[in-house]
């Protein structure tokens, strides 16, 4: 008989506790939690040093700003998905100062 290796095991458990919150609704989500939590600390720590160099964000608002509401408003799996949308929206492509306000929660949400 084939033994399944714990790693396999661990992940299968993690990937469960996962799904089950991002069920959950999106002030409930420790996922959600966690990731503005991180957004919160860049914020704090590296995005004063991006603009020390010059280097800002090309939306309004900023990047970090739409993610940690979008995040709050939708939860981690809708709310992360349309923060890293917006991110890879972003290049010399997309002129300084367009506004984009992230999504209003949908009443089926």
């Amino acid at each position: 008989m084939m033994r399944v290796p714990r790693l396999v095991i661990w992940l299968a458990v993690a990937l469960t506790v996962l799904v089950a919150d991002a069920l959950r609704a999106p002030e409930d989500q420790v996922t959600a939690r966690i990731a503005v939590m991180a957004i919160n600390g860049y914020q704090a720590t590296v995005s004063p040093w991006m603009g020390a160099f010059g280097v800002g964000c090309r939306f309004d608002p900023t990047c970090s700003h739409y993610g940690e509401e979008v995040i709050q408003r939708h939860g981690i799996a809708r709310g992360g998905y349309l923060a890293l949308r917006r991110w890879v929206r972003c290049g010399p492509w997309t002129a300084t100062g367009t506004v984009d306000p992230p999504p209003e929660k949908s009443p089926e949400s």
